[in-house]
């Protein structure tokens, strides 16, 4: 089902999630999908947790970099950056 979840979803729960504090993602959706999720929540002055599980290369640390959490772990920090953790 998380493959299914889209931007569109976002904007239909919006009154909703307008009323939380915080917005928890990981990267079993679609990159589109919390790329859109981590806007909706500095947009809405929501605090935003990224957990880039599984990890992806194909982040953009960009939208990471927008976060007000990022919590990788080890292995998933050496898959983001290359670099040895």
């Amino acid at each position: 089902a998380n493959k299914f979840l889209s931007p569109e979803d976002i904007d239909r729960a919006a009154e909703d999630l307008k009323k939380c504090k915080l917005i928890v993602l990981q990267l079993e959706v679609q990159l589109e999908t919390v790329y859109h999720a981590i806007e909706f929540g500095k947009i809405n002055g929501i605090e935003v947790l990224l957990n880039p599980a599984p990890a992806l290369r194909e982040l953009d640390m960009s939208y990471a970099c927008k976060c007000d959490f990022f919590i990788p772990n080890e292995t998933e920090l050496e898959i983001l950056t290359g670099m040895s953790v």
